[in-house]
């Protein structure tokens, strides 16, 4: 009995995907209209910042960027050749050094974002990592997990209509 649940376990820590090296943080808030102001902090447990410098960080709707199931037992992370752009991600800019140490002295490296939630169509988006691959030009892994969530919500008319008024009288001097 012992060996069987020894395997068992074994087996769902070898079929775990090895995102747990880099993660969301914190972000916040982690809900706002487009146009509000975030901050996102990333720890990375293999990162030296001369060899990282930063990371690509685009956002994508919840269930677009998610690992999936490439064996029996195994989750994959989705392989790209460049950061992603087009929809339904949103390039929101790069993560960069902001502090910690080194991982050899057993301190995570730490990357900060500060980004404005472009205009997108209210629902639950994934913060999705760009983690390229120590090959030049073979591109990279997107890292997202289901709770590395920003939550755009529908911006009220009444402000909507305040910050973007526009009248036929107000080009004329």
């Amino acid at each position: 009995m012992p060996l069987a649940a020894s395997l068992l376990i074994s087996a769902f820590l070898l079929a775990a995907p090895a995102q747990a090296d880099i993660g969301v943080e914190k972000i916040t808030p982690s809900a706002g209209v487009p146009g509000d102001e975030v901050d996102l902090r990333i720890g990375c447990g293999f990162c030296r910042p001369a060899r990282h410098p930063s990371f690509p960080i685009s956002l994508a709707p919840i269930g677009k960027a998610m690992p999936y199931r490439c064996g029996p037992r195994m989750i994959c992370t989705p392989h790209v050749l460049a950061p992603p752009t087009q929809p339904p991600f949103a390039l929101v800019g790069r993560a960069t050094p902001s502090g910690g140490g080194d991982p050899d002295d057993g301190e995570l490296p730490t990357y900060r974002l500060h980004f404005v939630i472009p205009d997108l169509r209210p629902g639950v988006y994934a913060v999705v990592i760009y983690n390229a691959t120590r090959d030049e030009g073979r591109g990279g892994y997107l890292v997202t997990d289901r709770s590395w969530r920003l939550r755009v919500r529908q911006e009220p008319r009444a402000s909507a209509a305040a910050r973007w008024s526009w009248t036929p009288w107000s080009g004329l001097r």
